[in-house]
């Protein structure tokens, strides 16, 4: 006799309640509490890959060095700790894939000059003690992305990225874990439209993505925007298969276990279940809108000097 296929995708998450095969969702007490080493089981079991921005480094110094100037090495040091602690946190967790933005278009358009100290900071940054670190002790793959052969980009620009990559492969040539670093000169469209004509016109999407992500991913399950950061400088649109999307309130940089543990638990587990039609709600379900209502932020992604006028007022 076949034994029965599980409808819910979630029941092939290993049995978390037990040792048993457990066909019954973990709450998310019970998916918060779970041991390291189960939950990464878990989650690999899936093969996620997360989008998540390394945006925000200036900042995230500043308030690490309490405001004070600091030198070049020290910005460095603590940049590179930040970013390899956020990606180490990811890998802990099981995650397949991380692809971490770093210049978006808008950084490209403020002009060579510009980009060059960006793309130079990116080389002592990536190839840094900290990440070497990350990339040996979680078996990571670094590479990069973002179209920047079709941008049209100036020579000394281009010669940057590409000993960039050159530098990525050498220090990572295998790894079962993927990291890609995102350097993207123009916006998606432009760079589909550069892809289209650079290859022939009746390649579907698939051939198209598998141009511009030769790596992988397929798709990315998971984008993380934060503060102002533009949904679209952080999700490639070639994909985005019904990427769920989460925005903090704070760097990054800082992203918290706790934190990752309670988007993975809503990816995984509850939006799944959500996406089916609902007609029918209960109390419960109003005094949760209620609840969410009353104390969640009206709106994210203020200005600074709006938040100001706010918290003063």
């Amino acid at each position: 006799m076949e034994q029965d296929v599980p409808k819910n995708p979630f029941e092939t998450l290993l049995g978390l309640r037990s040792s048993d095969y457990d066909r019954t969702p973990p709450t998310l007490a019970e998916w918060l509490s779970l041991d390291v080493a189960r939950l990464r089981e878990a989650v690999s079991a899936a093969h996620v890959s997360i989008v998540a921005p390394g945006d925000g480094t200036r900042r995230f110094v500043l308030l690490r060095s309490g405001g004070e100037p600091v030198n070049a090495k020290r910005y460095f040091d603590i940049a590179g700790a930040g970013l390899r602690d956020m990606l180490a946190r990811l890998f802990a967790h099981g995650l397949e894939t991380v692809l971490c933005p770093l210049l978006p278009p808008s950084a490209f358009s403020r002009g060579e000059a510009y980009i060059t100290q960006g793309l130079r900071a990116c080389h002592a940054l990536l190839a840094s003690e900290a990440l070497a670190e990350l990339y040996a002790g979680c078996g990571v793959r670094a590479r990069l992305y973002g179209g920047f052969r079709d941008a049209g980009l100036a020579e000394p620009v281009l010669e940057l990225l590409e000993s960039l990559e050159q530098r990525l492969n050498k220090m990572t040539p295998t790894g079962d874990r993927l990291l890609l670093f995102g350097m993207s000169p123009v916006s998606a469209v432009d760079e589909l439209i550069a892809l289209s004509k650079r290859a022939d016109a009746h390649l579907d999407r698939a051939a198209i993505r598998q141009l511009s992500f030769p790596n992988g991913p397929e798709k990315a399950d998971l984008a993380i925007s934060y503060d102002q950061l533009r949904v679209s400088e952080v999700l490639p649109p070639l994909l985005d298969q019904g990427t769920d999307v989460y925005h903090l309130t704070y760097l990054p940089f800082e992203l918290t276990d706790h934190d990752i543990r309670v988007i993975l638990y809503d990816h995984l587990i509850v939006r799944p279940a959500a996406r089916h039609d609902q007609t029918n709600y209960s109390e419960e379900d109003l005094e949760m809108l209620r609840w969410s209502r009353e104390h969640r932020d009206r709106v994210e992604g203020l200005g600074s000097a709006t938040l100001r006028q706010l918290r003063s007022a």
